[in-house]
């Protein structure tokens, strides 16, 4: 038989899942009528049980939760629990007040989206010299009783990372000094625990930002208004487990009282940037009625100089951009609180872009000249060629066998994006009681790319337009393109037996098209949290997403059907929803925390002829053990999913992308993923966090390439398939030590290792490959290295303070990128390895951020910034 401890909690057990039984069938019912998505709330809790020196609860203590953004109170029950619920992320203290009893002050407790932070606390009967106070803040890497691998950046940390002026960064900045996090170079696109960039789920305010065309974000990820980034690596809970491997959510600044603003500029050189931040914010005495309003700016003069830069895009870096960038981003945050129960929130932000990329041409002596096609003169339409036209005479008096000839490109005519974008969201937070509240929103997204490149330039050197690189032999196929590089006024010619009119001005990113990506998200959610006890914490919410999508690409080369440009090649325009339902609770036993939860979501896709919808169910079980408020051992598993973009999916005429096709299935990709974290603090405010990690998604949708034979290893052409699959086997480390005193040092250090095999057609097999090959591996592609996961990667960041002076240094290294994974020789009938898959040796880059804080106020910032401080110029690849 079981003691009288166990009944307790068995029917503890049973009476919680009676509630979660509940809360799910209500929220079942109710998903049918009401809208929503959104799929976490931006509020969090704190609770905990106050209890006198024998360790006896204590009622009615005022318990405080004062932070520049927001206050709240409560009183302690007869168990001494107390919850102060749906509380703004933000560091709070937290003050315990009762007659005849010593008071006490908690500082640096950090409220974070979707978590509750427990705070037991015992108050002193008489009046004592009392203890110092821990700190426990955003930085603290022991989290007892929190299910998710979660990192928090903000503060010292943040600033150290970018600059202290926050003018414009990219959120890559930040998530590069992330563990478990990864990318090609720094800073770069991310990707989590093995994931790629499109496997992941990006959030603002608590609002998803990915459009569900390409699976891309759908802001520029600027840093202004930001307050901290939440970056979630592991143990997903219910409420984020459609979000892929891992998901970030930017939470923005609130206005507080007194108020504040701050204008910064920057200058950059070489080849001029410029950029400018305004801020302001404050609020009420009573703080009933708070707002924030930040501008960000940002120029640029990039050089292009034969398919090379002199300066980084300041927007994409990684992808070097010529020409001007120019960028407008404005946010702003309103809260009113009529009473203490209430919380009206209204977010509005619009960014624009442009990026013009015009073609800023200063070419060396001797270099060929710069070219567009144009239509020569007399040409007429022809269906049998690729452009859709043929005929006419070129200015050199050839005749054109496709209809275009090379013309000159001049300066500022070619190659200018647009990007257009703003996200509006409306939220009430009630507490329906002192343990109890819910959450409603409602929010558009609206994102938009216009991609314009009605000029292309064919003599950039490329591999492609090398004269060393012969298509003809590659291809299989008899003639070759006119000898390189291209002359003005000549027609653009085709290998001999081929029509297709692209092979030799349109390759390598020469393409010439016009492309429309925009994307209208209309969400809304409502989600319910109730602190039961200090053992019970339950949690479900209902969501519902409706998308306007349109990617639409054009080739202005081309005369189309009706002799006129430009002529539509790819188009994918229906609409898609999401619906969900989730519930999870955090029981404590003891020292035992466990947070299940479940997740049912509902995709559908409208393509014609009838569309389609699925179902997905994901599990996930979190839960931390804590030996002592020192140490604290995470755990988690269970699946999450990644929503295929539409663009994927179905395109018009499209003999691949296109349900219809015999053969063709998909559905969304399920991530099964589990951890083991020890958490441990040293004191003095330095706290550690390190353990491994795997990963394996199945459903992998995406082309891949069968083995049909493997001496040589040679592969058939790509088959789309949802066959495919990735393992990643991983561990994180991270190491901060915070001290805020005048002459200080604080760092941060974290590293991820990342062995991660795929199916995907971006990384064909090569060295790693061994024989002989199972069938079914033969059958379904071979799991392989991928050269945009580095196998380690790491960073150490700093924030060296002598007393106005600031020394922040940033080193970046990684180690073990893959390349030569994707390169195939075509002399064969089919396509065929030509180089084995090479490991790059590593690759490092060094930040160096100095600044002063000048005025009796120390409110004016003076500073430099200098990036790749050594002069780097290796990539992570030869």
């Amino acid at each position: 038989m079981g003691s009288p401890h166990t009944g307790d909690i068995m029917n503890q057990l049973l009476r919680w899942w009676r509630m979660v039984g509940a809360i799910l069938a209500v929220t079942f019912v109710i998903t049918a009528f009401v809208p929503g998505i959104a799929v976490a709330g931006t509020t969090g809790n704190i609770t905990g049980t106050i209890t006198d020196t024998s360790g006896k609860p204590v009622a009615d203590v005022k318990v405080t939760a004062a932070a520049p953004s927001q206050t709240q109170t409560t009183t302690s029950n007869a168990s001494g629990f107390y919850s102060l619920v749906n509380l703004t992320p933000d560091t709070y203290t937290v003050s315990f007040q009762k007659e005849g009893l010593q008071p006490a002050s908690v500082p640096g407790i950090t409220v974070q989206q979707d978590f509750t932070a427990t705070l037991n606390q015992r108050m002193q009967t008489e009046i004592k010299t009392i203890a110092s106070v821990r700190a426990v803040g955003s930085s603290n890497l022991v989290k007892p009783n929190q299910g998710s691998d979660e990192y928090t950046i903000a503060g010292k940390q943040l600033t150290a990372a970018t600059n202290p002026l926050g003018t414009h960064e990219t959120l890559y900045q930040w998530l590069a000094i992330t563990p478990g996090v990864t990318g090609t170079g720094f800073p770069a696109q991310p990707r989590v625990r093995g994931g790629q960039v499109t496997d992941l789920g990006y959030e603002f305010e608590g609002i998803p930002i990915q459009d569900r065309i390409t699976g891309f974000f759908t802001t520029n990820l600027s840093n202004i208004g930001l307050s901290n980034v939440e970056v979630y690596t592991g143990g997903l809970p219910a409420s984020g487990s459609t979000n892929g491997t891992g998901y970030f959510n930017s939470v923005l600044k609130t206005g507080t009282y007194p108020g504040f603003y701050t204008l910064a500029y920057q200058a950059s050189t070489p080849e001029t940037n410029n950029y400018l931040t305004f801020e302001y914010g404050g609020a009420t005495q009573n703080k009933k009625f708070s707002y924030y309003i930040g501008f960000d700016g940002v120029n640029s003069q990039n050089q292009y100089d034969y398919g090379e830069t002199t300066y980084p895009n300041v927007l994409l870096y990684g992808y070097n951009g010529p020409g001007p960038v120019r960028t407008r981003d404005w946010v702003s945050n309103f809260h009113y609180r009529p009473d203490q129960n209430n919380d009206i929130q209204f977010v509005l932000t619009n960014s624009l872009g442009e990026f013009d990329y015009n073609y800023l041409l200063n070419k060396s002596q001797g270099e060929p000249p710069s070219l567009a096609l144009q239509p020569c003169p007399g040409a007429v339409a022809n269906p049998n060629t690729a452009t859709g036209g043929s005929g006419g005479t070129a200015p050199n008096g050839q005749s054109c066998p496709v209809g275009l000839y090379f013309s000159p490109l001049s300066s500022g005519t070619g190659n200018i994006w647009h990007h257009y974008g703003g996200i509006g969201k409306i939220q009430w937070n009630h507490n329906i009681n002192d343990h109890s509240f819910f959450d409603l929103r409602f929010a558009e997204n609206f994102n938009q790319y216009i991609f314009d490149q009605p000029l292309a330039d064919p003599n950039i050197p490329s591999l492609e337009n090398n004269p060393y690189f012969n298509w003809a032999a590659n291809l299989g196929e008899p003639g070759a393109c006119p000898a390189y590089p291209y002359a003005v006024g000549s027609p653009l010619q085709t290998p001999v037996g081929d029509t297709s009119g692209n092979i030799c001005a349109a390759v390598n990113g020469a393409e010439v098209f016009f492309g429309d990506r925009r994307s209208n998200m209309y969400l809304g959610s409502a989600d319910y949290t109730n602190a039961v006890s200090a053992n019970i914490n339950v949690r479900a919410g209902i969501s519902n997403e409706k998308d306007q999508n349109v990617f639409s690409y054009y080739l202005t080369n081309s005369f189309g059907s009706n002799g006129s440009w430009p002529n539509n090649y790819l188009r994918s325009d229906y609409p898609t929803s999401i619906a969900t339902v989730w519930s999870d609770a955090q029981l404590r036993f003891g020292h035992l925390m466990v947070d299940p939860g479940l997740t049912y979501a509902q995709m559908h896709y409208g393509y014609p002829n009838g569309g389609k919808t699925q179902s997905i169910v994901n599990p996930v079980f979190n839960g931390t053990y804590t030996f002592d408020p020192y140490n604290a051992l995470r755990f988690s598993y269970g699946n999450t999913s990644s929503f295929v973009g539409t663009g994927y999916v179905y395109r018009e005429n499209s003999g691949t992308y296109n349900p219809a096709n015999a053969g063709f299935a998909f559905a969304p990709q399920i991530n099964h993923s589990s951890d083991l974290m020890f958490e441990h603090d040293f004191g003095d405010n330095t706290t550690i966090r390190v353990g491994p990690w795997y990963n394996k998604t199945t459903n992998y949708y995406e082309s891949y390439s069968p083995v049909i034979s493997t001496n040589p290893i040679v592969f058939g052409k790509a088959v789309l398939s949802n066959g495919q699959a990735h393992n990643a086997l991983g561990a994180e480390f991270a190491l901060n030590h915070v001290d805020n005193r005048l002459r200080s040092t604080s760092w941060w250090v974290s590293a991820t290792y990342d062995n991660y095999w795929t199916t995907s057609s971006g990384s064909l097999p090569g060295s790693f490959v061994t024989f002989p090959l199972p069938q079914n591996l033969i059958n379904r592609g071979v799991f392989v290295r991928a050269f945009d996961n580095p196998i380690f990667s790491g960073t150490i960041l700093a924030d060296m303070r002598m007393d106005r002076f600031h020394l922040a240094p940033l080193l970046y290294y990684q180690e073990g990128t893959f390349y030569n994974t994707g390169v195939i020789s075509y002399a064969g009938p089919e396509p065929e390895i030509s180089q084995n898959e090479l490991i790059a040796g590593g690759y490092w880059k060094a930040n160096l951020t100095a600044y002063e804080e000048l005025g009796p106020s120390r409110n004016v910032i003076a500073g430099f910034t200098v990036s790749n401080l050594f002069n780097n110029t290796n990539d992570v690849a030869p």
